[in-house]
């Protein structure tokens, strides 16, 4: 997946490995799948803000995976909102699949020096 992609209209991004994206371009997806998961179980949460929890993942998973691209606009979540359509549903799939590789893996650690007690599993 990592390497350059042909967008429509001639435009390019350069995507890079999950495994080398930083932590800081990695904060919006975490903290949008925690406030996803804090609305788990409510009854009473709106549909419309899941969906919009969702979209906001898509584009920052977008975000974190462009290293560059030939848009004059950030690589933010927000230059992500500002691309044009058929350039954000390519970059979209091909980004597809990546939401898990970018967050953080907070399973039970089976060393014996580990926080964790591997027990819980």
């Amino acid at each position: 997946m990592a390497g350059k992609i042909d967008l429509p209209d001639g435009q390019w991004a350069m995507l890079v490995d999950p495994e080398d994206v930083t932590e800081r371009k990695r904060e919006p997806l975490t903290e949008l799948m925690f406030e996803a998961g804090s609305m788990q179980g409510e009854d009473d949460a709106p549909p419309a803000e899941s969906v919009r929890l969702m979209m906001r993942a898509d584009y920052a998973v977008i975000a974190a995976l462009v290293a560059e691209w030939s848009f004059d606009l950030p690589i933010t979540v927000d230059g992500v909102m500002d691309l044009p359509g058929r350039a954000y549903k390519a970059l979209k799939d091909a980004t597809a699949g990546k939401m898990t590789d970018l967050l953080p893996d907070f399973g039970v650690n089976p060393e014996t020096d580990s926080p964790t007690d591997a027990s819980l599993e």
